[in-house]
């Protein structure tokens, strides 16, 4: 049982993480057409 929810605890943070980096990616990529927009 604790490996069990030891590797959905895992599966969360990854996917918490994958998303964060995503969005933070998406902002990155959005100031970068501002900047050049202006």
């Amino acid at each position: 049982m604790h490996a069990f929810e030891c590797i959905l605890c895992l599966g969360a943070l990854a996917l918490l993480g994958g998303v964060i980096l995503g969005l933070l990616l998406v902002k990155n990529s959005t100031h970068k057409k501002d900047s050049s927009d202006v």
